[in-house]
C-alpha cells in the first residue's frame, strides 16, 4: 500500500476515498484547498488541510515543491499535458476522473482508490448500500413518471464573455437528470456538444425558453448562493432564463465544493434524491437537499 499522495487539483479525484477508507493521513497536499467548511463533512481530510506540513502547490508554475515532497503517487485528473510533464520528471502520475461516468460508476471511485491501499473489502462494503438505494429510487421514478411528462431541464451557465457553457452528453449530470425523471433539453436538441461546450446565448435562450428547471452549474454560486438578485446583479443576462424568474433554478454548491467530492464521488444515492426532491417533490417529500439548492426568484 502507498503511504503518500498529492493531487494537483482541489481533491475532486481522491479526497473522499481517503476519508472513507481511513487513509486521510496519506494526503500530503493539493493544488489548492477547496472552498467550504469540511470540518463536519470530511473531518480527517479537513485536519490535513489545516496541518502545518500540508503542501498547497499550483503546479502550473512548476513541480519543484512536489518533487521535493516526494509523494509515492501524484493524482493528475484533469490535464493530460500535466500528466506527461509529471511523468517526465519521475513522478508516478495517476489518472482518474469520475465526472464522465454514470452516477454509480462515479461512486465506484472508492473501489479504484482502494486498490492502492489494499482496502477493496471496505470499499465494496461502502459502495453496496449506495448502489441499492440509487437503483431503488431510479426505479421508483421510472415507474412513476411517464417519459412524455418529464420536465425539461436546462443545464449550464453564462460565461464572462456572454456565451452559454455546458458539458457534453457523457457527463454525469445528464445521467442524473434522466434517472431523476427529467429531460436534458440541450442534449435532446441534438447539438454537437464537445466535452466542454459553449453555444451562443441566443441559441441557449431559444432552446431553453420552455425549460421547466435550470441546473445552474456556475462556480459563482459559491458567492451568489440562492439569492436571485445576486445572480442578476452579477450578470443581467441571467434574467433571460425563465426558470430563474419562476423559482425553478437551482445551483449545486449548497455545501461548497463538497458537491464534487462526497456527492459525485460517493453518495450518488443522496445526490439523486436531492434532484428528485426538486423536480418531483412528491417522490421525496421529506428530503432536505444536501448539495442542490433552489435559487430565490429575483425581486425585479
Amino acid at each position: 500500500p502507498i503511504e503518500s499522495v498529492f493531487e494537483n487539483s482541489g481533491g475532486g479525484s481522491i479526497v473522499i476515498a481517503l476519508e472513507y477508507l481511513g487513509e486521510a493521513e496519506s494526503l500530503i497536499g493539493l493544488g489548492y484547498v477547496p472552498f467550504g467548511d469540511f470540518s463536519q463533512v470530511t473531518p480527517e481530510t479537513d485536519k490535513r488541510y489545516k496541518s502545518d506540513d500540508f503542501l498547497v502547490a499550483d503546479v502550473s508554475g512548476g513541480w519543484e515543491t512536489v518533487i521535493e515532497a516526494s509523494p509515492e503517487i501524484v493524482v493528475v485528473p484533469f490535464s493530460a499535458t500535466e500528466r506527461v510533464t509529471a511523468r517526465s520528471l519521475g513522478l508516478n502520475a495517476v489518472f482518474f476522473n469520475s465526472y464522465w461516468e454514470t452516477p454509480l460508476g462515479s461512486a465506484e471511485h472508492l473501489k479504484f482508490w482502494s486498490l492502492f491501499f489494499n482496502k477493496e473489502k471496505l470499499a465494496n462494503e461502502l459502495f453496496a448500500p449506495v448502489e441499492i438505494e440509487y437503483v431503488a429510487l431510479a426505479r421508483q421514478v421510472a415507474e412513476a413518471v411517464p417519459v412524455e411528462t418529464r420536465p425539461a431541464i436546462m443545464h449550464g451557465s453564462i460565461t464572462r464573455s456572454g456565451s452559454w457553457f455546458t458539458f457534453g452528453p457523457d457527463r454525469i449530470d445528464y445521467h442524473l437528470i434522466r434517472d431523476a425523471g427529467g429531460t436534458p433539453v440541450l442534449i435532446d436538441a441534438n447539438l454537437a456538444l464537445d466535452a466542454f461546450a459553449s453555444i451562443s446565448m441566443e441559441e441557449a435562450v431559444e432552446i431553453g425558453a420552455g425549460a421547466d428547471f435550470w441546473w445552474n452549474s456556475s462556480y459563482d454560486a459559491l458567492d451568489n448562493g440562492a439569492d436571485g438578485d445576486a445572480w442578476v446583479a452579477q450578470d443581467p443576462l441571467n434574467a433571460n432564463i425563465p426558470a430563474l424568474e419562476n423559482g425553478t433554478a437551482f445551483h449545486i454548491f449548497k455545501r461548497g465544493e463538497d458537491y464534487y467530492k462526497t456527492a459525485v464521488n460517493y453518495r450518488a444515492d443522496l445526490l439523486l434524491k436531492d434532484l428528485v426532491s426538486i423536480i418531483h417533490p412528491e417522490l421525496a417529500p421529506n428530503h432536505e437537499t444536501i448539495w442542490l439548492e433552489l435559487i430565490t426568484p429575483p425581486s425585479q
